[in-house]
This record gives C-alpha cells, sequence and structure tokens, in this order.
C-alpha cells in the first residue's frame, strides 16, 4: 500500500497483525534505517530491526508501507513513557571495549572531572552533572568538548522528561531546569544534602534521597513529598521498577536492596557477602538501573566492572569491565537502541558499549 494523507495507521497495523506480521516502512530516502518505534500508548513491544516511529503522514510525504517480519503479541506493555527503562533483552551482550563518547581520549587530551549524573538522549548526545564545575554538560557525537547547559550550584543526580526538562540534586534542593532555560526553578527543599533522583516508569513522580533522613517520593512538580525508605542505611542512587519497587546499591554494606509496594521491609537482591569481586560480590556498588524485565545494572566501583542482576533473582553476570576496560565507574545508562554508557570516573571520560544485535534471539 501507499502512504498519502489521511492514511489510517492503526488500520494498517491491525491488518498486518491479522497476519502475524509488522507494519513496515519502505522508502526511496532510507527512512527505514532511520527511524525507531516509540508509539504513545500502543502495547507493541519493540523490535530492535525496525518499526515505525510515532509515523504521521502528510500531503507531501509518500513512502510505500507493507507488512513485513513476524509479529508476536505482546507480554507486557511499554509506552514512551517507560522507553527510558528499555534494555534489548535479559540475555543481551555488548562489545567488550568501549567507545569514549565523550572526555579524555588519546587525540585531545581533554577530560571530565568527577561527572555523576548521566543521560543519553535520541540524538545520542551526553549530558552528564558536573560538580566540580558546578554544571550540566552537553557533549554531542564526534564533539572535541562539552557545552555548559546549566549552572547549578553542586548538581549531582540527574533525570531527564520527554521534553528535555533536567531534573537535578543540587545540593540540599532539586531544581527544574526546562529546555534552553539559563536559570533553574527550585522545586525541593531540604535540610539535608540530596543524592539519588530517579523517575518512577511513568514519570509521574520523583524519588529523591535525602542522606539525613532517607527517600521521598513527590510528584512530578516537587510537591507531596512522602518518606517511603527511612534512613537506616547508606543509600546513593536509587531505580524504581515498573511496579514501583524501589532498588538502591548500599555503597558501604557492599549489596544491592528492594523495597516492594506495600512491604514493611527490604530484601538484599544481590551482594552482602563482604568486599570483594566474586560472583556474588560487590565493593563500593554505586550507580544502578532497572529496566522493564525488572533486571538490575550496576556499577561495582571498586571492582570497577558492571554487573547485571536478574530479575528472577539468579546469579549476577559481569557485562564489562574483566579486563581493564574501565576504572572506578560510577554510573550507567542506556540509549534506545540500547547502547551500554558508563561513566569511566578514574579515566575522566564516559564509554559507549555498542549493544550486539545478535545476542537476543528473534522469532
Amino acid at each position: 500500500m501507499v502512504c498519502h494523507h489521511g492514511f489510517d495507521r492503526n488500520a494498517a497495523q491491525a491488518a498486518c497483525r491479522s497476519q502475524k506480521k509488522k507494519l513496515q516502512m519502505f522508502s526511496p530516502n532510507d527512512l527505514y534505517d532511520k527511524c525507531y518505534f516509540q508509539y504513545n500508548n500502543d502495547p507493541f513491544v519493540v523490535p530492535w530491526d525496525f518499526v515505525l516511529d510515532n509515523f504521521n503522514c502528510t500531503n507531501d510525504m509518500h513512502v510505500g508501507i507493507g507488512c513485513g517480519g513476524t509479529y508476536e503479541p505482546p507480554t507486557t506493555t511499554t509506552t514512551s513513557a517507560e522507553a527510558f527503562l528499555v534494555t534489548p533483552c535479559s540475555t543481551a551482550t555488548w562489545s567488550r571495549e568501549g567507545t569514549v563518547v565523550a572526555g579524555r581520549n588519546p587525540n585531545t587530551g581533554n577530560s571530565l572531572i568527577g561527572p555523576s549524573g548521566l543521560y543519553v538522549n535520541s540524538n545520542n548526545t551526553v549530558f552528564y552533572t558536573d560538580p566540580f564545575r558546578s554544571a550540566v554538560i552537553e557533549w554531542q557525537t564526534g564533539a572535541t568538548f562539552g557545552k555548559i547547559l546549566a549552572r547549578p550550584g553542586l548538581p549531582h543526580g540527574l533525570v531527564v522528561d520527554d521534553e528535555e526538562t533536567f531534573y537535578v540534586t543540587d545540593d540540599k534542593q532539586v531544581t527544574r531546569w526546562t529546555k534552553g532555560a539559563t536559570v533553574g526553578e527550585t522545586i525541593i527543599s531540604s535540610a539535608g544534602i540530596l543524592s539519588g533522583i530517579a523517575f518512577d516508569a511513568k514519570r509521574e513522580h520523583i524519588y529523591v534521597v535525602d542522606t539525613e533522613k532517607g527517600v521521598f517520593k513527590y510528584d512530578r512538580d516537587g510537591t507531596n513529598a512522602v518518606l517511603v525508605i527511612p534512613k537506616t542505611e547508606d543509600i546513593s542512587t536509587i531505580a524504581v521498577d515498573s511496579n514501583g519497587a524501589i532498588y538502591w546499591a548500599n555503597y558501604v554494606g557492599d549489596k544491592v536492596m528492594k523495597l516492594s509496594v506495600n512491604a514493611t521491609s527490604s530484601i538484599i537482591i544481590a551482594g552482602g557477602n563482604g568486599k570483594g569481586n566474586g560472583t556474588n560480590q560487590f565493593w563500593n556498588p554505586y550507580g544502578i538501573l532497572v529496566d522493564r524485565l525488572g533486571t538490575l545494572y550496576i556499577t561495582d566501583t571498586v571492582n570497577s566492572r558492571i554487573v547485571r542482576v536478574p530479575s528472577d533473582g539468579g546469579a549476577p553476570t559481569i557485562i564489562t569491565g574483566e579486563q581493564g576496560q574501565l576504572r572506578y565507574p560510577v554510573n550507567l545508562t542506556f540509549d534506545r537502541l540500547g547502547n551500554l554508557y558508563v561513566i569511566d570516573n578514574y579515566s575522566e571520560r564516559v564509554q559507549m558499549f555498542t549493544f550486539d544485535k545478535t545476542s537476543c534471539a528473534r522469532q
């Protein structure tokens, strides 16, 4: 079929799915390789090769539309608000060697100084907080140096919404910076130092670590504070899964913790076996991320490695770092294609580890 103004994508997609196939787009302008999936409120699980991206026809847009590949009914629901939680699959692997995408490298000699929060947008632009420079830095693909976007006082944690509004833990406050703003707005104030920050899966609430009191849950605008984890142990960074469970890496206790919704106490998910580099040991774990499958990814800082912990409580596995690729990593994130980005702290750079598409089985 050929797309024209008024084309009904939903009807075409339904027709393809009735044949157990996927709706695909073909174009002489090579759009096939440049469009990626992100439907709003569509339960279609992402195939990592290709599907449409919020596609709408216009009068001057004519592309070929057809059915191809194999469509499998989804077992989970992924919305655009949850896109930041998506990683390829539970058995995914990445390149053993990373590529420097920001900071020090042999060609420039430039560096990152103590970066902390990390985010990568759909254009693969890297954003990070730099407390030593009191700045949020943007580092575009291929750039030699970063660009200062915002000047918080003492930035640490960083989360970003769909409009690229930054939420930054800034000493004893959380500041919100709309895209292009030169001045941030304080939406949360505290008597204690604030460190980690995370959205829930729908980005309706913000979770903030108060180093003196524990973890608070706020509405997205910083109102209606609720203490969800009282201060009983070391918590620096946090992650929240699609069910509302909260995870954190206990930096001092060398363990990864979980507090389920409505639970009265937390449990150990991994570690807790003393400092060490064994399979189920950590040495000062710090950064943590949970994906839509419930799989955890942790920066095992002193061991200089990235560890994956499956949602079913199975044995942790090492993604990278066994061969000296990293030096004291402190945070991590994924881009929309499943590539892994790591703040390689002592090497003063951010490295990207490329997702191996062949590692995820396809039907």
